[in-house]
């Protein structure tokens, strides 16, 4: 079997993901989805800009237009689609949560040709029925303390969030050919952390 590093890369996103859901279950036990997302968007933050410094990535110029799409995409895949998916994980948890995020995939290989106008082969078109088919049959089986009604808001939510996410990364693709793909994120991330405050501190400001 011959690995690239694109298949390695794959495989260590899926181990910090898988990772990652896992300690957004158990920290959704003390905290809020939206106080969990502005924590992440803190980290995620900070850490983009230390990888900055620490590897003297060059700030690039870019354009008008190029500002608008990341502006738009942190505020629908950062912002709108974690919160989502925070909310749907609180109420699946993570091994149904992590059953629903297949939906992801499929919505990658939609969008990839809606905005790409890419190749979708028949097999892709199977394989995303398959798991659109699967998160189905999920939900007839509903864990122990969880209503049907919690279980099938938990899907939708989920269901959104990957779609939005897929969509969201899929807007920067363009701009991450010529850009460091860690100043896209650490600009995509920015924007979710500014919004996500924001509405947390006007929420609390009310209540």
């Amino acid at each position: 079997m011959n690995l690239n590093l694109g298949d390695i890369y794959a495989v260590l996103t899926a181990f910090c993901w898988s990772s990652a859901v896992i300690l957004f279950d158990i920290s959704s036990r003390k905290l809020s989805s939206l106080q969990m997302n502005v924590i992440k968007n803190f980290i995620g933050v900070t850490g983009f800009i230390a990888t900055i410094i620490i590897l003297n990535i060059p700030i690039p110029r870019l354009a008008t237009i190029d500002l608008i799409i990341l502006i738009t995409s942190g505020f629908i895949g950062v912002a709108i689609a974690d919160l989502f998916f925070l909310s749907s994980l609180s109420r699946l948890g993570s091994g149904l949560a992590a059953i629903v995020s297949t939906i992801y995939s499929p919505a990658i290989f939609l969008f990839s040709f809606l905005m790409f106008n890419e190749t979708i082969s028949i097999q892709a078109y199977l394989g995303a029925i398959l798991v659109i088919g699967g998160i189905f049959i999920s939900t007839f089986k509903i864990p122990t303390k969880k209503d049907k009604n919690t279980i099938i808001m938990g899907v939708l939510f989920g269901m959104v969030a990957q779609v939005l996410t897929a969509y969201s990364v899929l807007l920067v693709k363009p701009i991450m050919v010529d850009n460091s793909i860690i100043i896209v994120a650490m600009i995509r991330f920015s924007i979710g952390l500014f919004l996500t405050a924001g509405f947390l501190i006007f929420k609390t400001s009310i209540s």
